[in-house]
């Protein structure tokens, strides 16, 4: 991850000012050697743990009432019930966009958090610890962390809506051939700016990895003094510190991905009119999608927090909490040991 950059031990600014200007070659090739140690830990960890990245999403769209997704009692029931019904590459929906978006995400996270603490550490005064070292403190952490998220989830959007369409298609009466069919077909039905259906949600959950790298920050300073170097941790000691961290920010910020998931699916609406044509028959199955527009069943955020609270109380917004920390909290390990070590080979200042 992101470390603390200490004086004399960061290669892109040794026995240099801690007010000299980023931007020399030396800084520029370390920024890009970070983008690519986050690439390789989200790539790594997103092939691992999609499955339950599927049963998460269908978690979280069960409203009782009109999602055409069956009622799982469990993570593991979910599992078995998704292979005997619908075979073992179900599993897999959506990877394509999940590789990708998780990719560019982690990789244009990894890049602007890194270059924003960089030049704050070149332009606001540090504070020192117990022992006499300069550090950034949490709220510059927390601040650069959010910028860096408010970009990468305008950029992502789309990519996150495709893969919540692939993993919810089936029984839908609705057939995606990938990232690209989906993004078509959103725009040609539904609008462009459909493509950013749940932006909202997206943007409040940049608290999540906000909290999320301020949180590892501030507990990696604490074990620091344990590892093998003074900047570096053994691979055991990240992971724990990774998963602490992302346990603690996911709790408090799942409400926003349900309700994004569940206006970035197909309108339950809409799949209604689908299945309901299907089943009568139709010569012509044609659905209406301008009943999407006008009068959808998640009208905007306001409307979605509505419905789930008054049909399915607070537990509603908590629905597959479960099967999201047994996905998440691994994933955020296994990409932070990734990236250290990645950055490591590479020889960036992590």
């Amino acid at each position: 991850m992101v470390a603390q950059m200490r004086q004399g031990t960061d290669p892109g600014i040794a026995n240099k000012s801690d007010h000299q200007q980023v931007g020399n070659p030396a800084q520029e090739q370390s920024y890009w050697k970070n983008a690519v140690a986050g690439l390789s830990g989200g790539f790594v960890s997103a092939v691992v743990m999609h499955p339950l990245d599927v049963v998460n999403t269908r978690f979280q769209v069960q409203d009782g009432k009109l999602s055409h997704i069956p009622v799982y009692r469990s993570t593991a029931h979910a599992i078995v019930t998704i292979v005997k019904t619908e075979g073992p590459a179900s599993l897999y929906a959506g990877l394509g966009p999940n590789l990708v978006g998780s990719t560019v995400s982690w990789g244009c996270y990894f890049y602007g958090y890194k270059r924003l603490r960089e030049f704050a550490s070149s332009h606001l005064p540090r504070p020192k610890d117990a022992v006499g070292m300069s550090h950034l403190g949490p709220g510059v952490n927390l601040a650069c962390a959010t910028a860096a998220g408010v970009v990468t989830a305008a950029i992502t959007q789309p990519i996150w809506l495709a893969k919540v369409r692939l993993q919810l298609q089936h029984g839908s009466g609705f057939q995606y051939n990938g990232m690209h069919h989906v993004m078509t077909s959103v725009v040609q039905h539904e609008g462009l700016f459909a493509l950013w259906r749940g932006l909202l949600p997206s943007l409040l959950l940049v608290s999540h990895v906000s909290i999320h790298f301020a949180v590892y920050e501030e507990i990696k300073k604490l074990v620091l003094p344990y590892g093998p170097t003074e900047d570096r941790l053994y691979a055991w000691q990240t992971f724990l510190v990774g998963s602490t961290a992302k346990m603690f920010s996911s709790v408090l910020t799942y409400p926003f991905q349900v309700i994004r998931s569940r206006m970035q699916q197909l309108d339950p609406t809409v799949v209604a009119e689908r299945l309901k044509q299907m089943n009568q028959n139709t010569e012509e199955v044609a659905v209406n999608f301008q009943l999407e527009r006008n009068r959808r069943y998640y009208r905007g955020p306001v409307d979605t927090v509505s419905k789930i609270f008054h049909g399915e109380g607070l537990q509603g917004f908590y629905k597959g909490l479960g099967s999201n920390l047994l996905r998440v909290v691994p994933t955020a390990a296994i990409t932070f040991v990734v990236y250290e070590y990645v950055t490591m080979m590479l020889g960036a200042s992590s």
